[in-house]
């Protein structure tokens, strides 16, 4: 029989997303932690895979990995601690991108030298990765039984998947020089994250009858959920936005009950546009610390422009304690969440 303690958090969490009212926001409240280590990638035989390895299907050990990242209980305050495959940059392999492992963590290397090899790549479907990625949700729903969720591993949106695969250059000149075959390659990205989004829901039966997001963020939806992100755009204009991303952004959203788009707080111009989606349900907010953005104080401004617009807020991130005590005093606890680390008062 569930724990009376957990049915009463999801009905909290029901709440979130429904923003229906209640008397306090969902909260988790730590000391702010930089730095987070990763372990390395841990191969069957456990020794770890060298630095800067290709990563490949199968070379991961799924019960490895999660042996040395296993939360040490459900909760954490008011958040779900949802357990999630290794982050591999699955959407960019699916893609077709090489990803290599550093330091337990990733990276993609773009594969598109010009339009023509882009063009050729429309239309594609996922190859072995969609495998691996459903594979290591299953073993993980086996590892840790029916009591605990599994969670969701970063799966970058299209605009990320489209700078991958093209780099820096292509990416930021194709919306100028070759808008057609930008928003067919953006369609394709779409399409095969649309494929993966279903896939994962699939690849374990619902938690009491919803699935969790991403498992840093520790959101459980009373429903199917999308939890993706585009922070590639933060390097476009929120009139590129409308053009090439709104559309496509509304159709993922579509389909599915409930629905995360994660932002940054250093990037939050494309956020008005955002929030002309009408189907997304939530924005989460990841504060990036000083000196990389501005205050979280300063932000106050765009979380309430968050709710007027009828949507659900989820920030995590540092905050000092007189930013977090405005926070709780101006913003309405209908549709919030806040898991933030408080900085000490010496932080710069």
């Amino acid at each position: 029989m569930p724990d009376p303690v957990l049915m009463e958090l999801l009905t909290r969490h029901r709440a979130f997303w429904r923003r229906t009212p209640v008397d306090r926001p969902l909260l988790s409240v730590r000391p702010w932690q930089e730095y987070t280590f990763y372990p390395p990638f841990p191969r069957s035989d456990g020794s770890a895979l060298p630095e800067r390895a290709t990563l490949a299907p199968g070379l991961v050990s799924t019960e490895r990995y999660w042996a040395l990242t296993r939360p040490p209980g459900l909760l954490d305050g008011d958040f779900i601690c949802a357990p999630a495959p290794y982050d591999a940059c699955w959407m960019e392999a699916i893609l077709g991108c090489r990803v290599v492992a550093a330091s337990g963590t990733t990276w993609a290397e773009p594969f598109a030298a010009d339009w023509a090899e882009v063009r050729s790549l429309c239309g594609g479907a996922p190859g072995p990765w969609l495998e691996e990625l459903v594979q290591a949700i299953s073993s993980l729903r086996e590892l840790i039984g029916p009591h605990q969720p599994v969670g969701q591993p970063l799966l970058r949106g299209p605009s990320d998947m489209a700078l991958a695969a093209l780099g820096s250059q292509l990416f930021g000149t194709g919306f100028y020089d070759h808008p057609d075959e930008m928003q067919a390659l953006l369609a394709t990205c779409a399409s095969l994250r649309l494929e993966v989004a279903h896939s994962r829901l699939a690849a374990a039966p619902p938690f009491l009858g919803g699935y969790c997001g991403r498992d840093v963020w520790g959101l459980w939806a009373p429903g199917s959920l999308l939890d993706f992100q585009e922070d590639a755009t933060g390097l476009r204009s929120a009139r590129t936005y409308r053009q090439f991303m709104a559309a496509i952004d509304r159709e993922l959203v579509q389909e599915f009950e409930f629905s995360i788009l994660h932002v940054h707080s250093g990037q939050l111009q494309m956020l008005t546009a955002m929030l002309e989606i009408p189907e997304l349900s939530a924005i989460q907010v990841a504060i990036d610390p000083p000196p990389y953005a501005a205050p979280a104080g300063t932000l106050l401004p765009r979380f309430k422009e968050i709710q007027a617009a009828g949507k659900s807020l989820l920030v995590t991130g540092p905050m000092r304690q007189a930013e977090l005590d405005e926070a709780l005093r101006e913003l309405s606890p209908v549709g919030l969440a806040l898991r933030v680390g408080v900085l000490s008062e010496t932080a710069v």
